[in-house]
């Protein structure tokens, strides 16, 4: 889909999901020096979760379609091909295929070990009672008090329970301590 086939609101979407991802990368790559900033970054990862899940998907499915065709797939993808190759670089169509299938597994390897580490930090928190609160909070977007609803409880028990979890998350993912 080009920008230009894009809603207004297909676009914001778009940008929204890129700024998640950048914090969450930023997360990723940044070592957490306070609580606080393991917290944060925490709950930035968990927010970009399913959006780095479902750009995992496509990105395999794209591996898949370019090996499939090989140098054929170049007449479908022109938009990446435009990143790759500049005025000053003279590459034939076999190295552009070989570059766009190496950055695919790049974004693949670096995908799987997100959702990898995240996983681990999810199974370390999975038997708890409240556990559900960090999919709903995190994946669906809902709020505490809508999460609270339909867990029957109070919104200020989701809220301790939420932040319980993400912090021993944080502990697993970055070895701090509250």
């Amino acid at each position: 889909m080009t920008l230009k086939s894009m809603t207004e609101e297909e676009r914001i979407k778009k940008e929204h999901d890129l700024m998640v991802l950048q914090d969450a990368v930023n997360a990723f790559y940044k070592k957490a020096t306070t609580p606080e900033e393991a917290f944060s970054q925490t709950e930035a990862r968990l927010r970009a979760y399913p959006i780095i899940a479902a750009r995992l998907k496509d990105n395999k499915a794209q591996l898949e379609e370019l090996s499939k065709l090989g140098v054929e797939a170049l007449k479908h993808s022109s938009l990446s091909i435009v990143r790759i190759v500049s005025p000053s670089l003279r590459l034939d169509p076999e190295e552009v295929h070989e570059v766009q299938m190496m950055e695919l597994k790049a974004r693949i390897a670096a995908d799987t070990r997100e959702i990898d580490m995240m996983d681990a930090a999810f199974e370390y928190v999975s038997e708890d009672d409240y556990f559900s609160v960090i999919r709903l909070s995190y994946f669906r977007g809902l709020k505490d008090g809508i999460i609270g609803d339909r867990i029957c409880c109070d919104r200020a028990t989701v809220r301790r329970n939420r932040h319980r979890l993400v912090k021993k998350m944080a502990s697993y993912l970055y070895g701090t301590t509250f």
